[in-house]
């Protein structure tokens, strides 16, 4: 039995400089080439016609080079505008991974304290008409406790509005919210919590929250095509959403990351290093951001598999031997997106624009499944 040490030092090992290869293997096997991964493309063509999807889009990553990147079926119904290799797709929650990077960006920067409370990163944000924090445990909420939804806030962010203070007027009403449970105690998935990160981020960089990811987070990943939705309309490049059967269309509602399937399959290798480059963030950054958080160890809210909540992500396990894995599912109507780096050195994207069905198998679950059995023939080839 290995103890949490000894894991975390041979993960921090692996990843200053170390490829990285399922259960250990040599850093002289064999590189796959597109050929072998393309023969996953006719899986997803049959796949989206049986379960009725409008359009899809996958792109996948080997050793850090793409080796497949297609779209499947239609970006546009009405007018039969077949999805491209670079069509835009929402990440709906996705987006939280890109927030998260940003974050820990900071930290390393030494322009943020992980620890720090978020009402003094904010301080220039009071509760409406001048009153007290309804519950004084709002004080202790920490950045930390924010990256693995352990603010204890409400899932959604109060109020609306399409302006760039809609996010600040939604954080004031929350100091008037009771919290769920007290701060770091336990992990509840909120949406209000990453969009309360976006203004540490801009409290934090001195800049706006956009910019600052698409330059210092984005760009030095060699991404240029990802921006935030529109607030009306669809772009261009970007799909239309459906609702289930793929034919409907679905309300597009905004405040999410577009980007193609093979540009998020990079964001997704450089965070892991993978092919052997550097980690984006440094590996001791990265082994915090893939580490357990101490309140929910104690706690054992560990999941069976050993996989536990990570900093930004859904899910996240760090092997004995140093490799690891970690992913992030979004949804929401009209859009299932799905992004997962694989302790094989295999990170994908996966993007349907056609909401899930409330009854019967989700087809996004069902695709990945799909798509596992089909990675594990093509690296037990040669």
């Amino acid at each position: 039995m290995h103890n949490r040490r000894e894991v975390l030092t041979a993960f921090v090992a692996g990843l200053a400089g170390q490829t990285i290869f399922s259960n250990g293997a040599a850093a002289n096997q064999r590189g796959r080439d597109r050929g072998e991964f393309s023969s996953v493309e006719p899986l997803m063509e049959r796949f989206i016609e049986e379960h009725h999807i409008a359009g899809a889009s996958m792109a996948i990553a080997y050793q850090g080079r793409i080796v497949s990147d297609r779209g499947y079926g239609f970006a546009d119904v009405a007018t039969r505008r077949p999805v491209e290799r670079n069509t835009l797709f929402s990440l709906a929650s996705v987006t939280k991974s890109i927030t998260g990077v940003g974050v820990l960006k900071l930290v390393e920067e030494g322009k943020l304290d992980l620890d720090a409370r978020v009402v003094h990163v904010l301080r220039d944000l009071h509760p409406p008409r001048g009153e007290r924090i309804a519950d004084p445990r709002f004080r202790e909420i920490t950045v930390h406790h924010l990256l693995f939804h352990g603010g204890g806030l409400q899932h959604d962010l109060p109020g609306s509005g399409d302006d760039e203070r809609a996010e600040e007027r939604g954080y004031r009403q929350l100091l008037e919210k009771p919290l769920l449970f007290g701060p770091g105690t336990e992990h509840k998935y909120s949406n209000a919590g990453f969009i309360v990160l976006r203004l540490v981020i801009e409290r934090a960089s001195g800049e706006r929250y956009e910019p600052f990811i698409r330059q210092h987070i984005l760009q030095p990943m060699g991404i240029t095509g990802m921006h935030l939705e529109p607030e009306r309309g669809y772009g261009p490049d970007e799909t239309h959403r459906y609702q289930p059967g793929g034919r409907r269309p679905a309300p597009r509602n905004t405040g999410n990351w577009l980007a193609s399937s093979g540009e998020l399959a990079r964001f997704a290798s450089a965070v892991a290093g993978s092919g052997g480059g550097p980690t984006f963030l440094s590996p001791k950054t990265t082994a915090l951001m893939l580490e357990c958080p101490p309140s929910l160890r104690a706690a054992r809210k560990g999941r069976p598999d050993a996989s536990h909540v990570g900093l930004g992500w859904d899910s996240a396990e760090v092997f004995p031997n140093g490799t690891y894995r970690f992913s992030k599912n979004g949804g929401k109507p009209g859009v299932q997106a799905w992004l997962e780096h694989l302790e094989s050195g295999i990170d994908w994207a996966l993007f349907f624009n056609t909401g899930a069905p409330k009854e019967g198998p989700n087809p996004q679950g069902e695709a990945r499944k799909m798509m596992y059995e089909a990675f594990a023939q093509i690296l037990r080839r040669g």
